[in-house]
């Protein structure tokens, strides 16, 4: 439970809800492990650290032990006094007509038979049911404001490649300079950075990207913007639009401005027609809410001096 969480917690920071023990357990195991694990560790690493320092962190672990396994089962056979007392009772409904999922032991769990056979021919469709449910009804309303929810759930949603999005940037930097939004400085090599970071959006939809230079891409990371560069990336982008629907040589990549239309609400041959003040103030309505959601679920601030 710990390794799975951990991810969505810490990158997506996904709230649980306040009085939530995944968080506050991997906080403090994080906190109290000397630098060997990291915030964005993978599953595996995050198991093997955990079985090799259970001493150390026993308590954070049991607690979790000492509940859902047990608590899982009060559907079949109600709530019980102590874990002796679940033990009896998972055991008696375990070798019933009706058999209860599984039963318990001290360090492990048996499934039954008939139930492992249902699980094993159910599994898709009791994994989306899971997930509906825990992400509209569990997650939703501790995230209000967090867009793709379901993209950051169990493991580590993979990035899709920048190419066409670089191409299109290229494209732009051959007619004109490319000046960082951060340094004010012309740019000749490159990364294209998301302006409202890419663990918070989960996308690489265009209106997100700005070039930045290589050195201070990742410096920045999964960090937010000063808010008083919204304008002036909005306005960059509003000259990147332009040259790109506009440009003759690259028709086989305007498909992704269709990005614009999401946020726009109209074709792009429609938002082509907007004023530059006009295009400014609609990306920014979209950008500074999310700027500001980010913030509130633990984003941090890049401090980034000129």
């Amino acid at each position: 439970m710990i390794a799975l969480s951990w991810y969505t917690i810490n990158f997506h920071k996904l709230s649980f809800g306040s009085q939530d023990k995944l968080e506050q357990a991997i906080k403090t195991i994080i906190s109290f492990s000397d630098g060997k694990i990291g915030e964005n560790d993978d599953k595996d690493k995050i198991i093997k650290f955990l079985e090799h320092n259970y001493d150390i962190f026993k308590k954070e672990i049991t607690h979790f032990n000492k509940k859902v396994p047990y608590h899982f089962l009060s559907p079949f056979i109600g709530t019980q006094k102590n874990i002796k007392q679940w033990i009896e009772a998972s055991l008696m409904k375990y070798n019933d007509n009706s058999p209860c999922l599984y039963h318990l032991s001290r360090d492990h769990i048996s499934i039954h038979p008939e139930w492992l056979e249902y699980l094993i021919d159910n599994k898709r469709l009791l994994i989306d049911f899971s997930l509906w449910n825990f992400v509209h009804k569990f997650l939703e309303p501790r995230n209000p404001n967090i867009p793709n929810i379901t993209q950051k759930l169990i493991k580590r949603p993979k990035r899709e490649s920048l190419n066409i999005q670089t191409k299109l940037w290229d494209s732009f930097a051959k007619e004109v300079n490319l000046i960082s939004i951060y340094t004010k400085k012309k740019i000749d090599e490159y990364a294209l950075d998301h302006f409202v970071p890419w663990s918070f959006v989960s996308h690489n939809q265009l209106w997100n990207l700005a070039p930045i230079e290589s050195s201070l891409n990742s410096s920045k990371s999964n960090k937010l913007p000063n808010k008083n560069l919204v304008d002036t990336f909005c306005e960059q982008q509003f000259h990147f639009f332009n040259h790109i629907i506009t440009s003759d040589s690259i028709r086989n990549s305007k498909k992704k401005l269709e990005d614009y239309s999401n946020i726009f609400k109209l074709h792009t041959k429609d938002i082509v027609l907007k004023e530059k003040g006009e295009f400014i103030r609609a990306l920014s309505d979209h950008i500074n809410p999310l700027l500001q959601f980010a913030s509130n679920s633990g984003f941090q601030n890049w401090e980034y001096e000129i």
